[in-house]
């Protein structure tokens, strides 16, 4: 039972500077009583440890079963936001991945054309190597929560199929 009189799940996520609070409520309407009751809560702390929360980097995300209610706030005015980044995993309040997906694919498709431009001075041994290095970690980072979903592992497939016809020197449409 919270101080406001009804029951509230709440967490927080600590890693380094960035703290995230977690809450779940049933009712719309308990939820704006309970973001403010934590922003008190997360303020109060800071303060006490010698700190000082900056409210204008404070985001607020939903993830709602239902139509939405009402337009939540954050104790600084800040409305609600469809993508958070947390730990340089981007979450939308859809809970596809849809952003971190694009952003991955945008870092692959850096890497690749950088890769591709010294690839012919590389041998077989080196390109594969450097490839697996720079490709595979960008991918696997998150992977395990962004590639459940098969349109994003579709995105990503395509671009390790690039990957492997640059290793393998393979014309670009030949079967990887």
């Amino acid at each position: 039972m919270s101080e406001a009189g009804f029951w509230i799940d709440a967490w927080t996520l600590e890693f380094a500077d960035n703290t995230s609070g977690v809450l779940v409520c049933e009712v719309e309407a308990e939820l704006q009583i309970a973001i403010h009751l934590m922003m008190d809560k997360f303020t109060h702390y800071f303060n006490s440890m010698g700190m000082c929360l900056n409210k204008s980097k404070c985001k607020l995300i939903i993830f709602r079963s239902s139509r939405k209610e009402f337009t939540q706030t954050l104790p600084g005015g800040q409305e609600v936001v469809n993508c958070v980044k947390l730990l340089s995993l981007h979450i939308d309040n859809s809970y596809k991945f849809t952003t971190h997906t694009e952003k991955v694919c945008q870092k692959l498709r850096f890497k690749l054309a950088n890769l591709n431009r010294v690839r012919p001075y590389l041998s077989e041994g080196r390109a594969k190597l450097i490839t697996e290095s720079l490709v595979l970690s960008t991918i696997s980072y998150m992977a395990t929560l962004y590639l459940r979903l098969p349109t994003n592992r579709k995105k990503i497939q395509h671009l390790m199929n690039i990957s492997a016809r640059s290793v393998l020197r393979a014309p670009p449409r030949s079967k990887v």
